[in-house]
């Protein structure tokens, strides 16, 4: 007899271990107010913003649109950034070496691009004209 109580008390207890089918239905949470942040005014943006109007000042450089430019390319830029270039480009001799590359293209009827490498014509005859 001892054994069929043990037996009776497995199944009990296997009983209980089964999860309900019923679908557990969830709690309602508390809603809570979020605090709201107050809204600073649009000053800092990107270059773009600031050149059509819509924020006042550059959010990284803190430029204003009377420090800035478009450049050839249609880039916005600033005009210090852009001087800053020009000068470094004459002083460095560059703008002579274009001017001279620029006329020796000339005197040899090149058109298109054409590669300037050490030894060809177009090369010489730029680097007569630089040296001259």
């Amino acid at each position: 007899m001892a054994r069929k109580t043990s037996r009776t008390t497995r199944k009990s207890s296997k009983k209980s271990r089964r999860k309900s089918t019923a679908k557990k239905v969830p709690k309602k949470r508390k809603t809570v107010a979020k605090k709201r942040k107050a809204r600073k005014p649009l000053v800092r943006g990107t270059r773009g913003q600031v050149w059509r109007g819509t924020r006042e000042k550059v959010k990284t450089t803190g430029h204003t649109k009377k420090q800035l430019m478009k450049n050839a390319r249609g880039r916005i830029v600033s005009k210090k950034a852009y001087k800053a270039g020009l000068k470094k480009y004459k002083a460095n001799g560059l703008s002579k070496w274009t001017e001279a590359f620029m006329q020796a293209r000339k005197n040899l009827d090149v058109t298109g691009f054409v590669a300037c490498k050490k030894g060809t014509k177009l090369y010489k005859e730029a680097m007569k004209i630089y040296s001259q």
